[in-house]
């Protein structure tokens, strides 16, 4: 049964699912006879995604904006390694697992290692010289982890932060194509900046699904009634950059 537009069956669902894997393939076999190979790589990696019941949630940012400390929130402990310098080298995907494990996966092909999870930092931080030259071999680290938010096919995404270092910047850019969704994570102390700004409308032009605001640190603000207003600024200033991105882009 399939009421306003939502599935709220196991067997609907499924139905869902089908259905949209063949509405992507006919847009591949379109995409293919119109020699437009850009919207066919899309949906050919957009059905793959569907198919196999795997979607990414990125958790984005500028650096130092409480990313790795927001996803430790969720595990339930300090997983990730966090510090008050950047830290982040690498993408650390976050995945569902009855116990918890740490796979490094590299960016000449070698074959993948085991690492200990409690030792993560040595390989996927910049905290010292040699982990940062560790973790420049990286191209992912995964993460097993018995959470409950994964545990139905999604996968949890700590990127390197915005702003930090170019090549840092460019490792968080390049997976935007595979994300389905994004928590945009926002610090109180200094919410929304301009950089924040040009970053979102970028973010948008890869069109995820949905884009989720998160402000951490919101404990600094002592008084109740300064929160709801420092909440009701970042509103606003989010709308005004939505709208006059919308406008830019179609002026014409």
């Amino acid at each position: 049964m399939v009421e306003s537009g939502l599935p709220t069956t196991f067997r609907g669902y499924h139905e869902v699912v089908f259905g949209l894997g063949a509405d992507l393939q006919r847009v591949e076999d379109l995409a293919s006879r119109l020699g437009n190979a850009g919207v066919g790589e899309k949906a050919t990696s957009l059905r793959t995604r569907v198919q196999q019941q795997r979607f990414t949630v990125a958790v984005l940012g500028e650096f130092k904006r409480g990313k790795s400390t927001f996803i430790n929130a969720l595990l339930g402990e300090a997983v990730l390694p966090s510090d008050i310098a950047p830290t982040t080298a690498c993408i650390n995907r976050v995945v569902y697992g009855l116990r918890p494990a740490a796979t490094l996966y590299f960016k000449d092909q070698r074959e993948p290692t085991d690492v200990p999870v409690d030792r993560l930092e040595e390989s996927i931080t910049k905290l010292t010289a040699a982990a940062a030259e560790r973790a420049a071999e990286v191209s992912e680290a995964v993460i097993a982890w018995p959470i409950r938010f994964c545990s139905n096919g999604i996968d949890l995404l700590d990127t390197p932060g915005l702003a930090d270092e170019a090549a840092m910047s460019e490792v968080t850019r390049r997976v935007l194509p595979q994300v389905d969704a994004a928590l945009f994570v926002i610090m109180a102390d200094s919410p929304f900046s301009e950089s924040e700004g040009r970053f979102l409308e970028e973010l948008l032009e890869h069109d995820p699904g949905r884009v989720i605001f998160v402000v951490t640190a919101i404990d600094r603000i002592r008084k109740v009634a300064d929160r709801d207003r420092l909440l009701d600024n970042i509103r606003d200033r989010i709308r005004k950059r939505l709208l006059s991105a919308a406008e830019r882009r179609f002026a014409d």
